[in-house]
This record gives structure tokens, C-alpha cells and sequence, in this order.
């Protein structure tokens, strides 16, 4: 049984049969991401929250005295680890320097340790020098999902990710990504960042009271719960946060954590049809979305079966025991969710 969750498993992280390790993405890793902007864009400014501006270049050095300040005192236990701060600026210092010494980041717990942050920034060194060299499918994120098993996600998975996110908007430098806080769904607010820094724009963090109306390029906001402005281009929901609320900027995105998160936006206003199926659009680049039958046929235009994926975001790795094998079956990772083919459109039934 092991043998064939395993074949089912590394069938579903293909693409059109096209397997990982035959897409080229522009950057190995993650931290190469981070640097690589940092130099190109050097003082441009990356992260803005309440009154505070940080350009990429410093925030590229504060990762670096963060990372130098983690490998002294050894936080972690078996190489993995947790975030301390709620303020997003350290939250994301934090975050970049567990991947840039090959950390771990559990999603599950926060770290409740006293950190200094402004006095790490005053005393350690801004130039790092990597003690391992991260590797495309290192695990860099694990978390416990709903049925309790334990999800492992690598920066592949969120790089093909943050691409297809970023690939989807007619969007640039120029740009303002955007996210509330404070924020509760960490991953969700990691493939928004890592979507900003791949694209090289603005990553903006809003409270409840932000005037709109006095704000320019409103662009893209990500959010964790239902908020509606016109002024805002896109507004990125996840599916389930929809339901009958649907509104014409709106872009309906088909979110589930153990798959590295997003695989579909709907560019288009989103429809909703009898039965309560709403209109998830299509999978991006990195992932295939089909309809199947409890044999694994694929279903034709109108009939209702289970929505399922294939994708370069496929989880890297899980451990568990229980229902195990009901992830994968027939080469594809299935949802659990009713789905529906219209037109080559996907509905899925909430």
C-alpha cells in the first residue's frame, strides 16, 4: 500500500506529465529570490506597515543579522522552528531568516521567546554566509492539517506558487500588493508576500480603519475574510469565504493549505450556480484541475463529480496514519469537494 500511495503521489506532483524537475524556475531557492531582488531593486521600498518603510535592500540585511542571530543561540529542535513577533515586519524577518539558514518553520506554534529585535539589528553582523546550500525540494514549511496529519510543503512548492499567483495579474513594480492586520492564516499571508517579492512591488499592511478613498494604486489586497471596496482592482478570496457574496473585482482563488495553498484564480466575475456551486475559474500554471468519477474516469461538461489536482504545488511530503491513502488515488490529489466542468470552467459545491 505504501508503494502505491507513493506512485499515486509522485503521479500527482506532474503537470501535463511534465514532472518537477523538468520546469525551470528562475530562482533554486528562496533565499536566491530574496537576494537577487535585494540587489536589483536595492532601495526601492518593500514592506510598509503603520508608518514604518522598509526598502528591499534592508530588509535583505536585517535577514541576514536575523539569520547570524538564530545560528548563535540554536533556537531550533531538529532543525525546526517557530516565529515569535505578530508585528508583520519582524514576522517576515523572522520567516525569510529560518529559510535562509534551511530552518523549518512550523506553523502549528509560535515561538514564546523575548526577542530583542532592535538590539540583533544593532549587534549582528548584515553579511551572511551560508552554512548549507538549500536545495529546490527542501522542506521549508510544516503544519498540521485538519484530519491531524502533518504536512510538509518545500520552497518548490511555494515558488511555482508565488509564480503562478504572480503570473495571473497584469501587474508590475509599480504595483501594491496588500494584506490586513493582524492576521491569523499564515500561509495565506506568506504566498502573498513571496507573489509581491517575486513580482518586485510595494506589500502593504492595512488595518481595519484604512481610508481607501485617500490611497492610490490600490491594486491587489489578499484577505483572510470577507471585505468588499470598489476602489481595490483585485480583491484574492478564498473559496470559502465566498459563498453568495460575490462581487465583480472579486477573484475567487481555490485555497487548501496542503497544497502549498492557491491552485486556481477566476479573472473573471465569478458565477454561481444552482445547488450552490461556485465558479473557481481555472488552475494555473503549475497545476491541472479535472472532475473525476469514483473509477477515476474524467467527467465530460456537466457532470458533477470530485474536483482533484495535479500540480508542481502537490505537497512535498506527509506523515500520518489514518485515511492516508484517500489523498491520492488514480495519480491525482483529491479535494473532497463536488465539482462540475462548465465550458472548460471550474465549479466547485461549498
Amino acid at each position: 500500500m505504501q508503494i502505491e500511495f507513493l506512485n499515486n503521489q509522485n503521479k500527482a506532483q506532474h503537470v501535463r506529465g511534465v514532472p518537477p524537475s523538468e520546469i525551470m524556475v528562475p530562482y533554486p531557492n528562496i533565499r536566491s529570490l530574496l537576494e537577487s531582488q535585494a540587489n536589483f531593486l536595492n532601495d526601492k521600498i518593500f514592506i510598509i506597515y503603520e508608518d514604518k518603510k522598509i526598502s528591499y535592500n534592508e530588509f535583505y540585511i536585517k535577514v541576514n543579522q536575523f539569520s547570524n542571530f538564530l545560528i548563535d543561540n540554536n533556537l531550533s529542535q531538529n532543525n525546526l522552528y517557530s516565529i515569535s513577533s505578530d508585528k508583520p515586519i519582524f514576522f517576515l524577518i523572522e520567516l525569510f531568516a529560518i529559510w535562509n539558514i534551511g530552518g523549518i518553520l512550523n506553523l502549528n506554534f509560535k515561538n514564546n521567546i523575548n526577542i530583542n529585535f532592535e538590539k540583533i539589528f544593532k549587534n549582528y553582523n548584515s553579511k551572511f554566509i551560508p552554512i548549507k546550500k538549500n536545495k529546490f525540494y527542501d522542506i521549508c514549511v510544516q503544519f498540521q492539517n485538519k484530519n491531524n496529519h502533518t504536512i510538509f510543503l518545500s520552497e518548490y512548492n511555494l515558488l511555482v506558487t508565488a509564480m503562478g499567483i504572480s503570473n495571473n495579474f497584469n501587474v508590475n513594480e509599480k504595483n501594491m500588493f496588500m494584506y490586513f492586520n493582524p492576521f491569523k492564516n499564515k500561509l495565506n499571508l506568506i504566498l502573498a508576500t513571496l507573489s509581491s517579492l517575486y513580482i518586485g512591488a510595494k506589500f502593504k499592511f492595512l488595518n481595519k480603519e484604512h481610508n481607501f478613498n485617500k490611497s492610490n494604486n490600490i491594486t491587489t489586497l489578499f484577505i483572510e475574510k470577507f471585505f468588499f471596496n470598489e476602489k481595490i482592482k483585485n480583491i484574492i478570496c478564498p473559496h470559502y469565504i465566498c459563498k453568495s457574496r460575490v462581487k465583480n473585482n472579486f477573484k475567487v482563488n481555490f485555497y487548501i493549505p496542503d497544497i502549498s495553498g492557491f491552485i486556481s484564480i477566476n479573472m473573471k466575475n465569478p458565477q454561481i450556480l444552482k445547488k450552490n456551486f461556485i465558479s473557481i475559474g481555472f488552475g494555473m500554471n503549475h497545476c491541472e484541475l479535472a472532475i473525476i468519477n469514483n473509477k477515476g474516469d474524467i467527467l465530460n461538461d456537466g457532470k458533477i463529480g470530485e474536483l482533484v489536482i495535479r500540480g508542481h504545488n502537490i505537497m512535498q511530503k506527509i506523515n500520518g496514519v489514518k485515511n492516508i491513502n484517500n489523498y491520492f488515488k488514480y495519480g491525482w490529489f483529491h479535494t473532497g469537494y463536488k465539482g462540475i466542468l462548465i465550458k472548460n470552467e471550474i465549479f466547485i459545491q461549498l
